[in-house]
C-alpha cells in the first residue's frame, strides 16, 4: 500500500513537470489557469492522505499513530486580570459637613472623609491628606495619619477648614500622599481627587416657622382631612409638635420638630398645605429630616411641593430615609420662586409597608439674607 501510494505522488510530480516544460516551449497558445499548478499539487495531497487513511484503517494496532504528538489548542483570553495599584483609595462617605452644606461666613468647621484602602500597600503615619486644588478655605497644606491603614481598611481622615467671609459656593480637592511624596487619589487610576463642597450663606434669619405655624396647614392622609394637632398613634396618620425631639442618632435637638407619621397603609402618606408666602431672592428653605429615635422600622419619603395660586403643584425635592443612626440636612434655593406668593406642602409617605414610620422635620423653616429688620 505505501509502495503504490509513493509511485501516485511520483506520477502527478512527472506529469507537474511536463506541463512546466510544455509552457515554456511555447507549444501552446493558451495561457493555462493559474490555478493549474495548485490543482495538481491539491491532487497529489489527497492521494497522499487516501492512502494513509487506508494504511491507519488497515492496522489493528491501536497505537499505530502513537508516534506523532497531539496538541490542544485553547482559545486565548482577550481579558487581562484588573491590575492592583500599590497606593488606591475608595470614597466610602461624607462623615461630616455633606456636599452643599451651608455654613456662616467665616464659620470654623471640621471636614471628615471616610475612605478605603483598596490598593495592595499598606497606608503608614507617614502618609497624608494633602490639598492639590480649588478653595483652600484656610487649611493647613496637609495632615498626616495618625494610624496604620491595611488594604481593605477604612480610615478617617479630617481637616480643619474656615468658611470665606463671602456669600457663594465653594469647593476644594485633596488627595492622598505616599511616604515617597506620590499622590494618589479615588478612581479606577486612584487618580481622581476628593472633595469639600460649601455654601457660605449669611446672615440670615427666618421669615416664616413651619413648626409655630403647623396648625395654619390643612392636614391630609390618602383620602381625608386629619385634625391639627393630631392624637399620637392614630392609625390615620397624624402630626404633632415636639418642643425638643430626640433625633435619630440619640441626640436631643434644641429646636423644635414636627412629628409626621403617615397613614398605616401600603403607601400611605400625611401631606399638610400652608398658606402662600411671599419669596424673595435668596429665601432658601431649610430643615433637618430623619426618623425618630427607636423607631428601628422606619422608612420614608421626605417630600417639599409648591404650588403658585391655582396652578398644578410642583415637587422641589425628595429625600429618603431609613433608620441607620443619621440626620440629613435639607437645604433648597428658592430664588426661582422670587416674587411669587407660593403655598408649600410637607409631604411624608410611607416607603413601603409601614412600620414605626415616625417622621421628624427638625426646624422646617424659610430663611432670608440680611439682618432681621
Amino acid at each position: 500500500m505505501r509502495q503504490r501510494a509513493r509511485w501516485l505522488v511520483a506520477a502527478v510530480i512527472l506529469s507537474a513537470a511536463s506541463l512546466a516544460c510544455t509552457l515554456a516551449s511555447g507549444g501552446s497558445s493558451t495561457p493555462p489557469a493559474v490555478a493549474t499548478l495548485g490543482q495538481l499539487y491539491t491532487a497529489a495531497a489527497l492521494t497522499l492522505q487516501a492512502s494513509n487513511s487506508q494504511v491507519a484503517s488497515a492496522s489493528s494496532s491501536p497505537t499505530a499513530l502513537s508516534g506523532f504528538p497531539t496538541f490542544s489548542l485553547g482559545t486565548p483570553s482577550r481579558t487581562p486580570a484588573p491590575a492592583v495599584l500599590c497606593d488606591a483609595a475608595s470614597f466610602v462617605k461624607d462623615v461630616t459637613i455633606s456636599d452643599g452644606s451651608s455654613l456662616d461666613p467665616g464659620a470654623d468647621f471640621t471636614k471628615t472623609w471616610r475612605i478605603q484602602n483598596i490598593g495592595s500597600c499598606s497606608w503608614t503615619p507617614a502618609y497624608a491628606l494633602v490639598f492639590v486644588s480649588g478653595d483652600r478655605m484656610r487649611a493647613p497644606a496637609s495632615r498626616d495619619l495618625d494610624t496604620y491603614v491595611n488594604p481593605g481598611q477604612s480610615v478617617d481622615v479630617s481637616v480643619p477648614l474656615t468658611a470665606p467671609t463671602t456669600n457663594g459656593n465653594y469647593q476644594g480637592y485633596w488627595k492622598m500622599r505616599n511616604a515617597a511624596g506620590a499622590l494618589f487619589g479615588i478612581g479606577i487610576q486612584a487618580a481622581t481627587a476628593f472633595w469639600v463642597q460649601i455654601e457660605v450663606v449669611g446672615p440670615t434669619y427666618t421669615v416664616y416657622d413651619f413648626v409655630g405655624s403647623y396648625c395654619d396647614a390643612q392636614w391630609q392622609n390618602n383620602s381625608r382631612d386629619l385634625p391639627c394637632p393630631g392624637s399620637k398613634g392614630d392609625g390615620k396618620g397624624f402630626v404633632i409638635r415636639i418642643k425638643r425631639p430626640v433625633m435619630e442618632n440619640g441626640s436631643t435637638a434644641d429646636e423644635a420638630a414636627l412629628l409626621t407619621v403617615p397613614k398605616e397603609s401600603d403607601g400611605g402618606f400625611i401631606s399638610g398645605q400652608y398658606p402662600a408666602v411671599k419669596i424673595r431672592d435668596g429665601d432658601r428653605f431649610r430643615a433637618l429630616v430623619n426618623c425618630q429615635y427607636g423607631a428601628y422600622a422606619c422608612n420614608v419619603m421626605f417630600r417639599l411641593d409648591y404650588q403658585i395660586g391655582d396652578r398644578d403643584p410642583h415637587r422641589f425635592g425628595i429625600w429618603n430615609e431609613a433608620y441607620e443612626g443619621q440626620y440629613y440636612p435639607v437645604d433648597v434655593d428658592l430664588s426661582t420662586l422670587a416674587g411669587q406668593k407660593v403655598k408649600f406642602t410637607l409631604v411624608v409617605m410611607a416607603n413601603g409597608s409601614p412600620a414605626q414610620d415616625n417622621a421628624l422635620w427638625v426646624a422646617p423653616r424659610i430663611t432670608r439674607l440680611g439682618i432681621r429688620p
